[in-house]
């Protein structure tokens, strides 16, 4: 059976690609072809990029462009692309244009199968550029999901959601990680020094500045250094890491396995999600990637996030951190007090990673492709 993945990503890019390309391998025996859109400005070589993104670039032409767009459900463009693509089964990841480009293939009779990573919704209504727009990618959204033969999410959360708001049967498939290393030696002991890491996006620079600013009182409080591990790059981490540099140890891009070995040396990792209701399903359904780096790093895990979230479920039910859900300093220093504190074993890891990243997931999703041909 020939099925085409497509997603308006690069393979090369973004947490998305992390997850797929986590799977892929274990579906060996599918004949998938992946293919892509590329960003603005950027160029491949690969028989497999179908161009340039139909969204992003200069504001004004992408303001007219995404506006026709979206409120006529299609456009030339995205016939194209669907056209382009020949497989017995297609699929789609459901992240901007992608929507649109599933909705023209189910349009015209084919199969599709559907991936969420994140609410599309949320994320146009989180963006100034695109939030005008949410009534006609809700529309498409809900549309696609229920031309799709079958779909599969990214959080136990988000499948609850959408079978409570549209019956919507889904099945959950995050990224798979097949063993976490045993590390022989336990991090180094760092006498008068705190170390806190951190992979990837900031969602919101509110929350992380509070939490920057309490861990350099909570350093003066203790008498230790504080020094924050930053991996990759993040628009919001840097807007906060201009005004505190002095405390920042920017690691740039680095490879995972390399990342999970700095990480592995912090006292804890931070990760978190924007409180507010403008947010709730955003954290509700969502799950970060990191939090993946994060299980194979064996750290503890700070979630700053209102107790809602799904990361803050995870970190809670399997006892691998702390769960702060305040913006006030005192109570952010009584966290990290607290995740200092703790020292999850490998076994909570090892349960984690089995049931959230474990191989049933991808049996699951196997199935679900195979099926989705003959239905």
């Amino acid at each position: 059976m020939r099925i085409a993945l497509f997603t308006p990503f690069p393979p090369t890019i973004g947490g998305g690609a992390t997850l797929l390309k986590s799977l892929l391998p274990e579906l060996s025996e599918l004949d998938i072809q992946w293919y892509y859109l590329q960003k603005h400005g950027a160029s491949s070589t690969t028989t497999n990029c179908l161009g340039t993104r139909l969204m992003g670039g200069p504001l004004l032409q992408d303001a007219v462009r995404s506006c026709s767009m979206w409120i006529s459900r299609g456009s030339p463009a995205v016939e194209r692309i669907a056209h382009s693509m020949s497989a017995d089964l297609f699929w789609v990841v459901a992240a901007d244009e992608g929507v649109l480009v599933g909705l023209s293939l189910a349009a015209s009779g084919k199969p599709v199968h559907v991936t969420v990573h994140d609410d599309p919704v949320c994320l146009f209504s989180r963006t100034k550029r695109y939030r005008h727009l949410v009534p006609f990618m809700s529309k498409a959204f809900s549309q696609l999901l229920k031309a799709a033969v079958s779909v599969d999410v990214v959080s136990e959360g988000m499948r609850e959601f959408y079978q409570q708001q549209a019956d919507i049967k889904s099945l959950v498939v995050f990224r798979y990680v097949k063993q976490l290393k045993k590390f022989a030696i336990a991090r180094k002991q760092r006498e008068g020094q705190l170390l806190v890491g951190h992979i990837g996006t900031v969602y919101r620079e509110l929350e992380f500045r509070r939490f920057i600013e309490a861990i350099r009182a909570y350093g003066e409080k203790v008498g230790k250094t504080v020094r924050v591990l930053k991996i990759g790059q993040s628009r919001e981490f840097e807007k906060v890491q201009a005004d505190h540099a002095d405390i920042i140890d920017d690691r740039g891009d680095l490879c995972e396995s390399a990342a999970i070995e700095s990480l592995a040396e912090c006292d804890f990792l931070y990760s978190m999600y924007p409180h507010g209701s403008r947010y709730e399903v955003f954290r509700k359904t969502s799950l970060p990637t990191k939090l993946t780096t994060y299980i194979q790093s064996q750290r503890p895990i700070l979630a700053h996030s209102p107790a809602d979230s799904g990361l803050a479920r995870i970190v809670k039910e399997y006892g691998i951190g702390t769960v702060c859900s305040s913006l006030d300093r005192n109570k952010i220093l009584e966290a990290v007090d607290e995740c200092c504190l703790v020292d999850p074993t490998y076994e909570r890891y090892e349960a984690v990673r089995s049931d959230l990243l474990g191989i049933s997931h991808v049996t699951a999703l196997r199935d679900a492709l195979s099926s989705a041909r003959l239905a």
